[in-house]
This record gives structure tokens, sequence and C-alpha cells, in this order.
């Protein structure tokens, strides 16, 4: 994991290297805890307070695919396996407090009162936090990679398909409501300032409305391997592997 000031977007400054055990993934915040998803590595826990990130705890064993924090509970997408919940209130010591099996690989999560998965073979599938019950499921029209939460929208990123959108105000019964074709795989998206921002491999950058149920294109910017966006104060922040490495836009 790098770590970059970006306090003058226009020139970041790379501020530390935090070794993994494995290639990290996916992460997220746990107060002063950075998790990182590391695939068949598992997940390790830094303690990141100070200008020396500590490990904390490794969870070995899994197939971390995804990581997502909700309160206390750290979800894990682990793949075929389903599902891990583990209790992190002490991040040196997580337990595993709930898990699901599956038939169909979870490969990301994101969270609200539901768990919304993005199964590779399954498409959507909406599960209870607790119980991890699924209530409800829908397929998607390509394998579904990536998924993100946007107020009562589900956002499933699709390889070779596209990015379907569909409305959750019911989560035991999600309705599609529109369909933006890949032109290349969609990765991941996030929402800003009322529009899409889509990152969508060797195709670049692409932003959209989301005026629902038009979605229409509006602006898209090559250059590198498009893996993830963050947009955050007026700029886009855009993770491009390893032919583009950290672009601002």
């Amino acid at each position: 994991v790098k770590v970059f000031d970006i306090s003058s977007p226009s020139s970041p400054t790379l501020t530390g290297l935090i070794s993994t055990v494995g290639d990290a993934s996916k992460t997220d915040i746990y107060g002063n805890y950075l998790i990182v998803a590391e695939a068949s590595m598992g997940v390790e826990i830094f303690d990141i307070s100070s200008s020396s990130p500590v490990r904390v705890s490794y969870i070995s064993g899994i197939n971390a695919l995804s990581v997502k924090v909700n309160g206390n509970r750290l979800f894990v997408a682990v793949g075929t396996s389903g599902m891990r919940v583990y209790d992190i209130s002490d991040p040196s010591s997580p337990s595993l407090i709930n898990s699901v099996s599956s038939t169909t690989p979870y490969r990301d999560i994101d969270i609200d009162s539901y768990v919304f998965v993005a199964s590779l073979v399954g498409g959507l599938r909406v599960l209870d936090p607790v119980s991890l019950s699924e209530v409800s499921s829908s397929s998607t029209y390509g394998p579904a990679i990536a998924i993100k939460k946007v107020g009562n929208l589900v956002l499933v990123m699709e390889d070779v398909a596209g990015l379907e959108i569909y409305d959750v105000s019911d989560p035991t019964s999600p309705v599609l409501q529109g369909f933006v074709p890949a032109e290349g795989c969609f990765y991941d998206v996030k929402a800003y300032g009322g529009k899409i921002f889509a990152a969508a491999g060797s195709k670049g950058i692409k932003s959209f409305t989301r005026t629902l149920p038009n979605i229409n294109k509006i602006n898209e910017r090559s250059g590198g391997y498009l893996l993830e966006v963050f947009p955050y104060n007026g700029y886009i922040f855009a993770a491009a592997g390893t032919s583009g490495g950290l672009m601002i836009y």
C-alpha cells in the first residue's frame, strides 16, 4: 500500500509504503486502522495512527477479495467460500462471528442496512447483515465483479457487459433502472457531484449523468489501465495499474 500526501493535488508526494504479505487489492478504514484484503493471503490490519504503520493482526486461511467495515464488524467476501464476518472492536484480535457459504463466488460487497454482494456468477445478491440470509437476488447481464451503494441505488459493475443500476428502495425487490454498455470492463465506480465516474480498464475514465432512467455518457479520458477511481475535493484520483500509476484529473 502506497501513501501519498495530496494536499497539493497537482504534485502528490509519496510519503510512505506499507509492506504487505500478499498483493493489496482492496482496503477499508476502521478508525486509526487500515484493513487490507490480499486475496489468497488473507487480511492484514495495520495501526496507522503514527507515521510508522504497524501490523496489529493477520487473518490467514481465507481468500479475501473484498473488505468492508460496518460499525465494529468486518465483512470479507471470500469468493467461492461466500462471506466471513469478524468482530474487530479489538483490531489486534479479530474474532469470527458469522459466515455463509455460496455456490457462486462472492467478489465484492457494500453495506448499509443490508449487505449488497457482487457475485461473479450469480449477479446481485442482497443479504441480511445479521443472519447473512439472502433476502433477494437479481441476475446480471455479465459476471458481477464490483458493487457500490449510492443512496437508493446499487451500481453493479460487470466484466465485459457493463454497468447495471438497480433501485433498492425496497432491498427485498431490486428493480433494474438503467444499463450502460461497458466499452471495456468496469472495475470501479464512484458517485460525485451528481455524476457517476467509472474506471473502465483499457478504456480509461468515463463519466455519466445519473438522472434515471437515462444514463448518459458525458466524458471520457484514456490513459493507463484504469482499475479504481476516487473523486475528492474537485479532483479525480485514478489508479491505472503498472501502465499509468496514480493519475489525477
